[in-house]
Parts: C-alpha cells; sequence; structure tokens
C-alpha cells in the first residue's frame, strides 16, 4: 500500500514510546501506520 504522508517523531516523543509496555506501544505504532495508508 502506497503511504499518504510520512510521520516523524520528535525526540521526546519518540523517548515517551520508549517507556511504554509492549502492548500500548504496539497499539500505537499500529494506529500511525494505519493512518498512513487508510483513507477514513
Amino acid at each position: 500500500m502506497e503511504q499518504n504522508f510520512k510521520v516523524e517523531f520528535l525526540p521526546e516523543a519518540q523517548e515517551f514510546l520508549e517507556h511504554l509496555d509492549d502492548k500500548p506501544r504496539s497499539k500505537i505504532y499500529y494506529n500511525i501506520r494505519k493512518s498512513q495508508v487508510v483513507n477514513d
């Protein structure tokens, strides 16, 4: 699938995500990737 846009994380956001547990982090990444390819 083609991406509609590219996501770049700020260092603070990256640090925040690194401190999350695996399950919530995975869900956030899943939703970000989904938003890049799906038009609602």
